[in-house]
């Protein structure tokens, strides 16, 4: 009868030891889990972050394409005047522009004491005088 319940307490001290065994994996697994979690976040902020660095870089490089298409030439501002050289420049640009980023373009016109505005006609030479849009805030 000894041996009987000698294998009886070794069986339930190996079902114990598995017990204890398969609660410290659970304990590890969830700990393991976690880690992974939060290495995926952080890879997945320094993605985001990446991302939106490049998106302003060529935001930041076709705004400067485009200005630079647009800013006339001395030369060119003496020979045929500030709105001239401007409609030369805006109808240069809207034919190689796939996409249009600018709204409005205007030129500021040092008069007298002020920056009178002058809106620049694509189709028609010369430049309309026009008050400056409520939007804008003219620096003095």
């Amino acid at each position: 009868m000894k041996a009987p319940r000698r294998r009886q307490i070794a069986g339930w001290g190996i079902i114990l030891a598995l017990a204890v065994l398969c609660a410290a994996l659970a304990v590890m697994q969830w700990r393991w889990t976690g880690a992974l979690a939060e290495a995926e976040q952080q890879r997945l902020g320094g993605n985001l972050e990446e991302g939106a660095q490049g998106m302003a870089r060529e935001f930041d490089a076709v705004l400067a394409a485009a200005c630079r298409t647009l800013t006339p030439a001395a030369r060119d501002v003496s020979a045929r005047g500030a709105a001239g050289a401007m409609q030369e420049r805006i109808a240069a640009w809207l034919a190689e522009s796939p996409v249009p980023l600018f709204r409005r373009i205007g030129i500021a016109v040092p008069q007298q004491a002020e920056l009178a505005l002058l809106w620049p006609g694509v189709k028609s030479p010369g430049a309309a005088a026009a008050a400056w849009p409520g939007e804008w805030h003219a620096t003095p």
